[in-house]
């Protein structure tokens, strides 16, 4: 699940928007590991497994991201 919190930086405030399950972020075909966008800004973002993970990569069975490595290349995705 995609966390969100504010946060701030420089007397700005942000949403710091990361996975609670250590998978990578992408936005149209940028991949992140967390991201810091302006508040209001309706940036949307997907969790995503990255082609080198490993199982100590994540906070997840590994057999859920084969499953979800597979649902990304159904779905044409990376």
């Amino acid at each position: 699940m995609i966390i969100t919190e504010i946060v701030e930086i420089n007397g700005a405030q942000y949403e710091h928007l990361y996975s609670d399950c250590g998978m990578k972020l992408q936005r149209e075909e940028a991949i992140y590991d967390d991201v810091y966008n302006p508040i209001g800004s309706d940036r949307e973002y997907i969790e995503v497994v990255s082609e080198e993970a490993t199982e100590d990569d994540y906070k997840i069975p590994f057999s859920i991201l084969e499953k979800a490595k597979a649902y990304d290349v159904l779905m044409g995705g990376n």
